[in-house]
């Protein structure tokens, strides 16, 4: 077994304790489980999403290419799922492969909520096939990890209602035990971070992951070192921002940009910047901490909805009705101008430009209050 998925079990282990089940939507799909004991129980290899659709391409003589992210915002601005039964070419090979990969890891987490149940054994077993011990969780609620590039897509099929990008099976419709999974960018990282701790004394303190990802990646509940700490690694990742005098491509004069190593010189230590358009610059401690709070309170740069008005399809939205009351919705579709909103009671909405850009607005202040991703939240743990 590779060590990249023995680093995400050994994360998705340190995030939410024993049984664990990896699914890993990279160019293969994988997935990789370990028991209330450690042990890893084993997996499973196929073709990812992207593969099954270059396969139907290279090896048939008609049929087209399909890209993922494309022909998911598609069957997104449809008003209702899309059959499995496609009317035309495109139809029939995306909601195919949908279809096959949300059957395929639904039954595969079917086995594995029986097979390896959250109760471990009075004995530990230690072998070859044992993960190093770690914190003491029990993943009660028996949550699957899910991480890659097609994480996104694969958490959609796994929800309820298939992320209403296709209409799947009745006998998934009405499961007894809806399926609990969290989709974390990195994964890796975080498994590799625990093993290196637990080999070297430090406690893991774990990794605080944020309470809701925006869309462009900017998370906000990172441990800050003290004044005394020594480890500066909280700034690799961190967000920044900073005005220059010649404007990007977009007329905006503050570029934004986020830090990728520090070094120490005899004049202290430098940190790298990386800006969205490729250029570089080593800034000092005080600057940096000058650049972080620029972008904290001018935030992520905005997407223009006019130029790109399928982006924010799938989005959060908040708007206030009646007495003060504020209720959520989802983006669904983009038709001419006009977004459509479903709110979490059923009721359904068009938004303007204006109206889109305040019930954003609106959903920035209020997203910690949102009941969608309230229950999705991950605490911190410490040692």
């Amino acid at each position: 077994m590779g060590i990249d998925r023995l680093s995400t079990l050994s994360g998705a282990a340190s995030q939410h304790g024993l049984p664990a089940l990896v699914i890993d939507g990279g160019s293969a799909l994988t997935y990789t489980a370990l028991n209330a004991d450690g042990v890893i129980v084993g997996g499973g290899i196929s073709p990812g999403i992207e593969m099954k659709l270059k396969a139907l391409e290279q090896f048939t003589g008609a049929l087209p290419l399909l890209d993922i992210k494309k022909e998911t915002a598609k069957l997104l601005e449809k008003k209702r799922p899309s059959s499995i039964f496609g009317k035309n070419t495109n139809d029939a090979i995306i909601c195919s492969v949908l279809n096959e990969i949300s059957c395929h890891l639904r039954g595969v987490i079917s086995v594995w909520k029986k097979e390896c149940p959250c109760a471990a054994s009075k004995k530990r077993a230690r072998d070859d096939n044992s993960l190093p011990p770690s914190q003491p969780k029990t993943n009660d609620e028996q949550i699957v990890h899910i991480c890659g590039g097609s994480g996104h897509t694969i958490e959609q099929l796994l929800s309820m209602d298939y992320g209403r990008l296709i209409k799947g099976p009745a006998s998934f419709d009405k499961e007894d035990s809806p399926i609990r999974n969290k989709h974390i960018n990195g994964l890796i990282h975080f498994g590799i971070t625990s093993v290196v701790c637990l080999h070297s004394g430090r406690p893991y303190e774990g990794a605080c992951i944020a309470t809701n990802v925006d869309k462009y990646g900017n998370s906000s509940k990172k441990k800050k070192p003290s004044d005394n700490d020594e480890d500066f690694d909280y700034y690799i990742g961190v967000e920044v921002a900073k005005d220059f005098n010649e404007p990007d491509a977009d007329g905006d004069f503050t570029y934004r940009g986020h830090v990728v190593k520090y070094e120490m010189y005899q004049s202290g230590r430098l940190f790298r910047v990386v800006y969205t358009d490729g250029d570089e610059e080593d800034v000092g401690e005080d600057q940096l901490k000058e650049m972080i709070s620029h972008h904290q309170m001018i935030g992520a740069k905005r997407v223009d909805p006019v130029k790109q008005p399928y982006h924010f399809i799938g989005s959060r939205v908040a708007k206030i009705f009646f007495d003060n009351m504020v209720f959520y919705g989802t983006i669904t579709s983009y038709d001419n101008g006009f977004w459509n909103i479903e709110y979490d009671d059923g009721d359904m909405e068009d938004f303007d430009e204006t109206d889109l850009n305040t019930a954003i607005e609106l959903y920035d202040g209020k997203k910690s209050n949102d009941p969608e991703t309230m229950f999705e939240r991950l605490p911190s743990w410490t040692s």
